[in-house]
């Protein structure tokens, strides 16, 4: 019997809806010249209603959502993308089985209804018994995201922020598809040194960057140690569970380079992109992240006791108070221009257009990435390797050439470990020489 495979798209209501509801579509022959379609419209299964996604958000060649846009609408991509996989996986099973009984599919076996209630009754990939629903991985992961998204507090007391529950929910979408190739579905005292060989195996044979293997053995081994915690399994295998990474090449701005930026004079055409321009370089000059440097206000400035001009921020990931000194005259400069408000755009936008903002300023030095999502054997021109993250980079390799101590720079970029900071000072081998030789060489 030949495979089926589900397709996915939008329907609109009229040709001016900017908004369409996600089907599906299982089409297959059901006799000799006889052929059915199945379709229906998708729906949440935690609120039962029909999912609506933008029609600029939908992939039309993926049969899926793009996961663009706000952090709302990332969450919203990702439950959507989910829900596709689990339909995808339900209709291989229904038609796996009928393989393996001869029999033929039947518009009932792939109805809507018996889909969706085969995803809720979690019937196993193998024959074993069904194992129950607290001691699954994947249904324990599903529940945790759920009690994040309400309020569930982490292991510092403090609810979970959108990108982390962002980033648990991409792992959970990875771990179906492992689970399909497995065909078995995993419970809590199986995550032991095998399935860590097996599963990391798996995933650095699909070719995943082992930042990619980290951030989900990262997350694996928070969702088992919250789960030993609540008392759902005994499993201490998972503690012994290391997470790869590799020391990814990327970029910084030089002074120079900023202040080529800074002066640069748009023309009519490209005005707007003066305020990206802007935003950037705050960025730049404080080393801020950015739903840090974006978010500033006019409250936010001060005045030192010995009277130097300093921003106090309260930071978005970590809660850190950081106390910021203007070192760079353009910051105050910037900041004056807004009122001490920044322009509030999308880190999409930013990261589109904040790339034209570098290529008219000619940051175009040739850079060779050799390592991460981006390597390869020709160079770039810098520019087309600047993001919303290359601001923190700069700011904090910037201070280091300038000679401030790295325990100085830590309290200014709210790093509270060294070896993460070190991380983020980019220089090279040649600039580390000029720089030791031009501050520490022996006089004449």
């Amino acid at each position: 019997m030949k495979s089926i495979e589900p397709t996915f798209a939008l329907r609109k209501k009229n040709p001016t809806d900017s908004y369409g509801r996600v089907c599906a579509f299982i089409s297959f022959s059901l006799s000799k010249g006889v052929y059915k379609r199945v379709v229906f419209v998708m729906k949440d299964l935690t609120t039962g209603r029909p999912f609506r996604v933008p029609t600029t958000a939908w992939d039309p060649k993926g049969h899926k959502c793009f996961v663009k846009g706000t952090a709302a609408e990332k969450e919203y991509a990702l439950r959507v993308n989910a829900q596709i996989k689990e339909v995808e996986v339900a209709v291989k099973q229904i038609v796996e089985e009928c393989n393996n009984r001869h029999c033929s599919v039947s518009t009932q076996l792939l109805s809507e209804e018996a889909i969706y209630g085969r995803i809720k009754r979690i019937e196993s990939f193998t024959d074993s018994p069904e194992p129950t629903k607290s001691t699954l991985l994947v249904k324990y992961w599903e529940g945790f995201i759920e009690r994040a998204k309400a309020g569930m507090v982490n292991h510092h007391g403090k609810p979970y922020k959108t990108t982390a529950i962002i980033s648990y929910q991409k792992c959970l979408n990875a771990f179906y598809d492992y689970e399909e190739r497995k065909k078995h579905h995993y419970t809590l005292d199986e995550v032991d040194k095998t399935f860590y060989d097996e599963y990391v195996g798996d995933m650095v044979a699909a070719g995943k960057l082992p930042n990619t293997v980290g951030e989900r053995i990262k997350n694996l081994k928070a969702l088992m140690n919250r789960s030993y915690e609540e008392g759902l399994h005994e499993n201490t295998a998972y503690r012994s569970f290391t997470k790869p990474a590799q020391e990814v090449d990327n970029v910084y701005l030089t002074e120079s380079e900023l202040d080529a930026i800074y002066d640069f004079q748009f023309d009519d055409d490209t005005a707007f992109l003066k305020k990206y321009r802007d935003l950037f370089l705050v960025g730049c000059y404080t080393g801020l992240r950015w739903e840090d440097f974006k978010a500033i206000k006019k409250e936010d400035f001060s005045i030192s006791p010995k009277g130097n001009p300093i921003l106090i921020v309260r930071t978005a990931k970590t809660g850190t108070r950081t106390v910021i000194p203007f070192l760079w005259s353009h910051l105050k400069d910037i900041l004056e221009r807004y009122n001490y408000t920044m322009p509030r755009v999308s880190e999409q936008k930013f990261n589109k257009y904040v790339k034209d903002v570098c290529r008219l300023a000619g940051v175009n030095t040739p850079v060779i990435i050799t390592s991460g999502k981006h390597a390869r054997n020709e160079p770039y021109e810098k520019w087309q390797l600047v993001s919303a993250h290359t601001a923190r980079r700069s700011a904090c390799t910037n201070m280091f050439l300038r000679g401030i101590p790295t325990i100085a720079i830590m309290k200014i970029s709210s790093h509270r470990r060294e070896a993460t900071f070190l991380k983020y000072i980019k220089v090279s081998a040649e600039e580390n020489a000029d720089f030791v030789a031009e501050n520490y060489a022996e006089s004449d």
